[in-house]
């Protein structure tokens, strides 16, 4: 199963920890210039897509 997820952090160093647990990582652009990084975790019984929002991006 594919869980979609979405993680919004308010400090750099939150996005930093969330991102260094994701496979693939890589930036991605969606709607309106925004700037995510989207990567895959996977879990004990999961795997989650995950759009990780940067700080004041």
């Amino acid at each position: 199963m594919d869980v979609k997820v979405l993680i919004l952090t308010p400090l750099p160093l939150e996005y930093d920890a969330v991102v260094k647990h994701l496979t693939g990582a890589r930036n991605s652009t969606i709607r309106d210039a925004a700037v995510y990084e989207m990567g895959t975790f996977i879990g004990k019984h999961h795997r989650y897509s995950v759009l990780v929002r940067k700080p004041g991006g």
